[in-house]
């Protein structure tokens, strides 16, 4: 039945039965409304209800899901690294057992490496030596403990009780007898700086201690320096293997109130006949923080990386290689031009001018150097003179340019009377591919380096009739020059040994004087002895002062009569060379090395050596040579 409309109500013909059964109808109709209503609000309810318990459960479930998996993948993790660090251990531990043994408290050796049957592969000695089959590779060794490849320990050494460095011999730290502690470098921001004396302190973030960064310093020109080494021990092998050692260098003034550098180092023994001598000679090669070269130029001297460190036990005065140098450069230079620069580089004005023509006024054409207190590990270790090398921008050398041939002598059957053997020469420039020091020249080299060498012993092999032709061979004033002072200066160790023959142009060469430590009169006869005779007599010499008395003559008579050669005028070399040497730095020297065999008491050598060697020499060189 349809709900009653309002009308059906004011229907008054309707009967109370039919108006009963409308409300009834009504009352069902609302009742029914009601239910549904009330249906639908309990069916949404229970729907949010349903919804909101199963989104919990889901949320519940998924963060259950994601711990455990979590706390599973790290405890796999674990259980994986574990399994890999013990595995690794058990590795190192089977391979050192397997196949070397370590030992760290051998009497002999700080450190000592061998295999299994006791075959002595590497060890430190307590004095500092490294010795071993350094054939070993890094594979063999990278699986030792690493506490054992970054330290060195030492005991029991040179007075000091313990000391700690690294590979490269830098002293990390050391205890000295008295219980001081000495710290290389100190880098603190709670220390107190005013409770610190000595050594090289970095406190706070100062970088003064640190070792330079720089690829180049420049030095203002010195005559007398400091040298502070911080090295486990200097190097000793005089084998042709040359073991090197390396560690730190400072380089000061003698109070070091000034620090003009803090550098890497690397020394090696340096010198052949005088590499047994107690006091030794050494190069040393300096080194920035990267481990990139690092060019040194002391006033107008080249900038170079590597120098020799001469110890000069054979003539502790160190001024006869200096002055003898410096005495040769300033007679050199009073001759003619283009003699007096030296080199033979003609110049050309032209877009196609080599640079090999420029940039040379820092040449010096010989080994200049100047005296050094060295201090090994804050001691004393002696007076040296630091020099330059044989380095080819000395002598304006282009490396690149194969008219510019450098022989060096290399053995002491080195002689110009014979033909050219590349065996007894080194030829440090040009630079050739494929060539080693004393071996063969290059097949690409044979037609211009090895020709120009030829051609020329060609000429001073055949000399007693070849010397007509000298102009077309050799530069003959510097050869003369050479002569005269080797006569002046009592250079008796010139014999397939000690000098330089240089070429710029492929065609003229000249000779120059190399390592003049063993002058006037230095051959175990006496210092300042009177020798009134020709000092060279062997090789090509004798021939030589025969064929080209005249020009010898003409100059000895040159320099004599200008002034150029006198005794004050020579010795003022000598003692220039040396002046700034404090005299309690040569006593402290002596001290430490004592005297040469040779020397004995009553000649050991002096200044005054050579006031006596130069005017007897002079004398008697004027008898031979001078022109009235």
């Amino acid at each position: 039945m349809p709900i009653p409309s309002p009308a059906d109500f004011r229907n008054k013909s309707k009967k109370h039965s039919e108006v009963r059964e409308m409300l009834a109808q009504m009352a069902e109709n609302v009742e029914s409304k009601e239910d549904a209503t009330t249906k639908a609000n309990a069916a949404e309810a229970n729907a949010k209800a349903d919804a909101t318990t199963k989104a919990n459960a889901a949320e519940a479930n998924a963060k259950a899901d994601a711990t455990t998996k979590a706390n599973a993948a790290e405890a796999n993790a674990k259980a994986d690294a574990t399994t890999k660090a013990n595995a690794a251990e058990a590795n190192a531990k089977a391979y050192v057992d397997e196949k070397i043994k370590i030992s760290l408290d051998d009497p002999e050796y700080i450190l000592c490496i061998s295999d299994r049957d006791s075959n002595l592969l590497f060890a430190i000695t307590r004095q500092g030596e490294v010795i071993g089959d350094f054939k070993i590779l890094l594979e063999d060794i990278s699986d030792l403990p690493t506490a054992l490849t970054k330290l060195t320990l030492k005991d029991n050494f040179e007075g000091e009780l313990y000391e700690i460095a690294d590979p490269q011999g830098n002293i990390l730290a050391q205890v000295e007898p008295d219980g001081t502690w000495v710290l290389p470098a100190i880098r603190t921001t709670t220390l107190d700086s005013t409770e610190i004396t000595g050594g090289n302190l970095n406190l706070g973030e100062s970088t003064e201690a640190d070792i330079t960064k720089e690829k180049l310093i420049r030095i203002p020109e010195q005559n007398y320096l400091r040298l502070d080494l911080s090295f486990v021990s200097l190097p000793t092998d005089t084998s042709e293997a040359r073991l090197s050692k390396t560690g730190t260098c400072i380089i000061s003034d003698s109070s070091k109130s000034i620090v003009y550098a803090r550098t890497n180092a690397e020394m090696s023994v340096q010198g052949h006949g005088t590499a047994s001598d107690k006091k030794k000679n050494y190069t040393i090669d300096f080194y920035n923080i990267d481990g990139d070269d690092l060019d040194l130029k002391f006033g107008d001297t080249i900038a170079s990386s590597s120098y020799h460190l001469k110890g000069f036990y054979r003539d502790p005065t160190h001024m006869r290689d200096q002055g003898g140098y410096r005495c040769w450069k300033e007679l050199v230079q009073k001759l003619d031009y283009p003699y007096s620069k030296i080199n033979n580089i003609v110049y050309s004005a032209s877009p196609s001018r080599p640079t090999d023509a420029e940039f040379t006024a820092d040449a010096k054409y010989y080994p200049h150097g100047f005296p050094v207190e060295v201090y090994l590990n804050s001691e004393f270790y002696g007076l040296y003179t630091l020099r330059l090398k044989k380095t080819r921008t000395n002598y304006a050398l282009n490396n690149a340019n194969t008219d510019h041939i450098f022989l060096d002598s290399g053995t002491y059957t080195a002689l110009l009377e014979e033909p050219f053997d590349a065996s007894d020469w080194e030829i440090k420039s040009p630079k050739m591919k494929d060539y080693d020091d004393l071996g063969p020249i290059p097949p690409n080299f044979t037609e211009t380096v090895g020709a120009s060498c030829t051609r020329l012993f060609d000429f001073t092999s055949t000399l007693s009739t070849s010397y007509v032709n000298h102009a077309d061979y050799i530069v003959l004033p510097h050869w003369v020059l050479w002569y005269l002072m080797c006569e002046l200066t009592g250079d008796w160790d010139h014999d397939g040994n000690n000098y330089n023959i240089i070429t710029w142009n492929n065609r003229q060469w000249s000779i120059i004087p190399y390592d003049l430590d063993w002058t006037l009169n230095w051959s175990g006869n006496g210092f300042g002895n009177i020798r009134s005779a020709n000092l060279l007599s062997s090789d090509i010499w004798t021939t030589f002062r025969t064929v080209f008395t005249p020009e010898i003559k003409s100059l000895w008579t040159k320099h004599r009569k200008n002034g150029d050669i006198s005794v004050e005028n020579i010795v003022k070399h000598y003692r220039g060379a040396v002046s700034d040497i404090p005299r309690k730095v040569y006593k402290a020297d002596k001290e430490k090395w004592g005297s040469y065999e040779s020397f004995e008491n009553v000649n050991y050598p002096d200044l005054e050596q050579a006031y006596v060697w130069f005017e007897a020499r002079i004398a008697y060189l004027d008898s031979k040579y001078l022109i009235a």
